[in-house]
Parts: structure tokens; sequence; C-alpha cells
């Protein structure tokens, strides 16, 4: 029971941590657009 808590613990952990890099990633890519638009 245990091993499958630490298993969704993870899974949670890693999906949180792809959105927060994906979200970086668009600010970055909206700045660098911004800044080839002026």
């Amino acid at each position: 029971m245990r091993e499958l808590e630490v298993l969704e613990l993870s899974a949670l952990t890693i999906s949180e941590a792809m959105a927060h890099y994906q979200n970086l990633y668009q600010e970055k890519a909206q700045q660098a657009t911004l800044r080839a638009s002026e």
C-alpha cells in the first residue's frame, strides 16, 4: 500500500514539474516573440 502512495505522489510531482517548466518555456517564447515584433 505504501508503494502505491509513493508512486501516486511521484507521478503528481512529475506532472506539476512539467507544468511548471512548460509555463516558463511559454513565457520565454512570448518574450522572444514580442522582441522580434518590435
